[in-house]
């Protein structure tokens, strides 16, 4: 049986690492490094990030669009109770994010994202 999955489109992401790497603004040491990096990137396919697993970050869409909710629309309903704001308009997909992709969460979450703070 298949399911709906959730894919990261890669060609944008895979061409500014490959650009990055041209320009020389990043550096592999050894050397011999960068063939390999290239190649990978020049392969690379789009990433599926979710899981039929029964542990992880959950994901949320919107019940009448289908789409992820993104943070702007929640700025709009701040002035409501969590619980109101959200009743009736998410629905918890059956899957949770990849590992490797959850894990990138970490770093945004533990220094305030998505508010600017200076470093």
């Amino acid at each position: 049986m298949l399911t709906d999955q959730w894919f990261v489109k890669m060609d944008g992401l895979a061409a500014r690492g490959l650009a990055a790497v041209a320009s020389g603004d990043v550096k592999f040491y050894p050397e011999h490094w960068t063939t390999w990096y290239n190649q990978w990137l020049e392969k690379i396919q789009d990433w599926c990030i979710s899981r039929q697993l029964w542990w992880g970050h959950q994901i949320r869409r919107g019940m009448t669009t289908g789409q992820y909710l993104r943070r702007p629309q929640r700025r709009r309903r701040q002035k409501t109770s969590r619980s109101e704001s959200y009743r009736g308009t998410l629905k918890r997909d059956d899957d949770v994010l990849d590992t490797w992709f959850s894990s990138a969460l970490v770093p945004f979450t533990s220094l305030g994202w998505p508010e600017e703070r200076p470093i």
